[in-house]
């Protein structure tokens, strides 16, 4: 049985928050993968975090993260975790972040923990691949990480950036998720308008995404789904194989009441024919101009509503969690969407990045508004 969404952080940091009228810094443990599972955590959907963590400053992360029930198996490398503070003013809210760069990472390290994460995937239902490479990581790993997960069966989301994207995003993970600046950094242009945008995602599924393969919407998505869930109402029961194929469950099956997150390997959900590598779709966050989705079909925008926001970091780990949540319970492409970019609005109302009040988040979802572009 599938256990965990598996979140892979290569660079983990302590990050920093520093609040202009506040004396003492909020902590805690970070890294974009560890961002996902915290918020992950908040939606009620199991995670593992694992990743490479540096060893002279273990114990305060191993703390930190306890403290968030964030389950870990982190390899333990030589080094110190990087710091990543956060400067706040009270009154604007406005953020400045230094960023340390981690420790350097020998080869010997990288293997034990490639052969960690191909014992670990098996177990899961969902990979996530966030954030920045360390030193001494070849650029192709995240490549690399999806091929395994993809021989095994289990589809991959990957967020990252620079040339780890561009590689990775030749390996046809089933979701990428660049923010606008990300996404003009990928297709090396300027993107200024919803209108350059949409030509911008045919531009992406165009370069590497084959619409003759499976799509996302195709391999576990339908158009409506029979009833929006809150973790809530979700179990921590795990799913037959049966439960998880979604060309075989009538509407009653699907109203999640008392199934827990899904299974969602392309094995089990993809029509017959296709490959079990899923044709890459695309989520981008764009500000306050809410996530777009495509998946070389259709392009779809989300605008959540406005939000008081003390602080915009994280933002786009927590709607990757949300849009997550949602996959693995079945909800529809639509419900997806809302997931995510209700995570994502309820993130800027805290200074954590990932974190997430599942009250507000639950409020904020029935006030999404998606539009077909």
């Amino acid at each position: 049985m599938k256990k965990y969404v598996l979140t892979v952080t290569l660079n983990p940091a302590i990050d920093q928050m520093t609040i202009s009228n506040q004396e003492k810094p909020i902590l805690a443990a970070g890294g974009k993968g560890i961002n996902v599972s915290r918020a992950l955590t908040k939606l009620r959907t199991p995670t593992l975090a694992v990743g490479l963590l540096a060893s002279q400053s273990r114990v305060q992360m191993e703390s930190l993260l306890r403290k968030e029930n964030i389950v870990t198996d982190f390899v333990i490398v030589p080094g110190n975790v990087r710091v990543n503070k956060t400067f706040i003013h009270h009154q604007t809210f406005k953020a400045q972040r230094v960023f340390e760069e981690g420790p350097r990472i020998n080869p010997k390290d990288l293997k034990r923990f490639e052969k960690k994460f191909f014992a670990l995937v098996d177990q899961a239902t969902i990979v996530v691949l966030a954030g920045r490479i360390a030193k001494g990581v070849p650029a192709d790993i995240y490549a690399r990480l999806i091929n395994i997960a993809q021989s095994k069966g289990v589809n991959v989301c990957l967020d990252t950036s620079g040339p780890a994207l561009a590689l990775g995003f030749k390996s046809r993970p089933l979701l990428i998720k660049p923010n606008h600046q990300e996404l003009e950094e990928l297709l090396g242009k300027k993107i200024r308008s919803v209108a350059e945008l949409k030509k911008a995602l045919t531009r992406v599924h165009a370069r590497g995404a084959s619409l003759r393969e499976t799509s996302l919407r195709e391999t576990s998505l339908r158009e409506t789904s029979p009833r929006e869930t809150s973790p809530r109402e979700t179990s921590p029961q795990e799913t037959s194989p049966r439960e998880t194929s979604l060309r075989e469950t009538s509407p009653q099956e699907t109203s999640l009441r008392e199934t827990s997150p899904r299974e969602t390997s392309p094995r089990e959900t993809s029509p017959r024919g296709a490959s079990p590598r899923g044709a890459v779709c695309v989520l981008v966050s764009w500000g306050e101009k809410g996530l777009f989705f495509s998946d070389g079909r259709v392009i779809w925008h989300a605008q959540p509503p406005t939000v008081k926001a003390l602080c915009g970091v994280g933002c786009g780990d927590a709607s990757v969690a949300g849009f997550v949540a949602a996959l693995l319970r079945g909800l529809s492409l639509k419900d997806c969407l809302r997931w995510a970019a209700a995570a994502g609005a309820a993130n800027t109302a805290n200074f954590i990045p990932g974190e997430i009040d599942a009250d507000h988040w639950r409020r904020l979802r029935r006030q999404i508004k998606l539009k077909k572009l």
